[in-house]
């Protein structure tokens, strides 16, 4: 198993403040060595799940379990995906459990000890988690108006009177998960190729903030001067703490981004997964409203071919400085 080096874990209970106050210069890296064998431990408290076996023994799974990365925070993101977790029960018939773990890492982990059956995860993160673990791209979220993906954009607070990138330079610059993809790989990948730089020397400090809400409202507060987010979870974030998008200047945004995947696990049945993409496409507006999302589409594997292409222009084994 691969990850980021000093990728440290988000823990919700800690205050922004401290997350700000740590501050430091992270490393950036897109794939380290990291051993497995006390993650899987742990996770095994975490993900209670059928092993692979067992799964495919059965004719029809009578539960499932589905993993979020952790966009909002754990319990913003468990809220907000409750209308699509009631709606495949009712269509599936059987239990669906949901886990939003503290990163994104942990989804990986997860899908590879057998815990979920499903994912929705980032398209960086879904790379790796092809790689390890062969995990297929099934669907692919919607925007609200219908595109297959979103924009990555850097944001900061009108209250700060930064109105360019250029005004930022020397000031704190947050970023969400290092293996987030608007979060982290596509800002990073436009400074080191269009603006000949990397984040770390172009900002007084580099930061996690741990989510897309945690960077919003971080910047929201003027913890962070800027953040690296997406235009879909800006908007839900923005949402989720009472503010508005107008409270906010938008300094740069990309091309459209391959949405976020639905993956399943590499050994689920193509008739169950026949059945549970259905379900999937047949989401309500009225449900899809409340989430803030367009729906979902098909997806394969090659879809995120760009994500990978992206991941080249990063150096590997050595910090960004």
């Amino acid at each position: 198993m691969t990850a980021r080096e000093g990728a440290r874990k988000y823990d919700p209970a800690e205050p922004e403040a401290k997350n700000a106050g740590a501050g430091r210069i992270f490393p950036v890296p897109i794939l380290f060595s990291l051993g497995l064998s006390l993650s899987l431990l742990l996770l095994c408290q975490f993900f209670p799940g059928k092993t692979s076996a067992q799964f495919s023994a059965l004719p029809a799974p009578k539960e499932i379990t589905i993993g979020f990365i952790p966009l909002l925070g754990p319990e913003q993101t468990r809220r907000k995906f409750e209308p699509l977790i009631a709606h495949l029960e009712k269509t599936l018939g059987i239990k669906v459990k949901i886990v939003v773990p503290n990163s994104y890492l942990n989804l990986i982990e997860a899908l590879q000890s057998n815990k979920m059956e499903f994912a929705y995860m980032g398209p960086a993160n879904y790379v790796e988690a092809a790689r390890l673990t062969g995990a297929k791209a099934i669907a692919v979220e919607l925007s609200v108006d219908g595109k297959p993906g979103y924009h990555c954009i850097i944001i900061s607070s009108k209250k700060s009177g930064i109105t360019s990138l250029d005004q930022a330079q020397g000031k704190v610059f947050a970023f969400t998960d290092p293996d987030s993809s608007s979060g982290f790989l596509i800002p990073n990948v436009y400074f080191i190729r269009e603006r000949k730089q990397t984040p770390a020397s172009f900002a007084s400090k580099t930061v996690l903030a741990g989510s897309h809400l945690a960077a919003v409202q971080g910047v929201a507060k003027g913890i962070y001067d800027i953040a690296a987010t997406n235009d879909m979870d800006f908007v839900r974030s923005v949402t989720a703490l009472k503010l508005s998008p107008g409270q906010f200047n938008i300094l740069w945004q990309s091309d459209l981004v391959p949405g976020v995947p639905i993956v399943a696990r590499k050994d689920i049945s193509g008739k169950f997964r026949d059945e549970f993409l259905k379900a999937l496409f047949s989401v309500s507006k009225k449900d899809l409203a409340k989430m803030q999302m367009g729906g979902f589409a098909p997806a394969q594997d090659s879809d995120f071919d760009y994500i990978r292409e992206l991941e080249n222009f990063l150096p590997k084994n050595q910090p960004l400085k």
